[in-house]
């Protein structure tokens, strides 16, 4: 339970992006023609998802200094679920597919998010 109380901004975002990923999607004939738009969303998406749990881990473990709980919470975590989320549209979601391309933004945007709180600790010394 008190995994849930310190990390319940990493608990929605993941929910949110489960449930973008999965959704059924109406016609995108009225959205207008931006190429590759959708990298950009999934690139947005795991940023944001990094970023808000490395903010949680940090939060929870202002002492703590152990790195394979950190690893794994906060790079494997997304990267797992990236890749995840792909293979389950392929084969579960009827009309979707993965695509190795999204699993780069996916991942591109993992790294992002962890370059993304880097730099902030360094800017406000938090």
């Amino acid at each position: 339970m008190q995994f849930i109380i310190n990390y319940w901004k990493t608990i929605l975002v993941t929910l949110i992006i489960i449930v973008l990923t999965f959704a059924s999607i109406p016609s995108l004939e009225n959205i207008p023609k931006i190429n590759h738009w959708d990298k950009l969303a999934h690139f947005t998406l795991y940023m944001v998802l990094t970023f808000v749990a490395m903010w949680d881990y940090d939060n929870e473990n202002k002492n703590d200094k152990g790195k394979w709980r950190f690893i794994l919470l906060c790079l494997c975590f997304p990267l797992f679920l990236g890749l995840l989320t792909e293979i389950l549209q392929t084969y579960i979601i009827p009309d979707r597919f993965g695509d190795v391309y999204d699993w780069i933004s996916n991942s591109l945007g993992v790294f992002g998010g962890w370059l993304l709180f880097v730099v902030y600790k360094k800017l406000f010394k938090t």
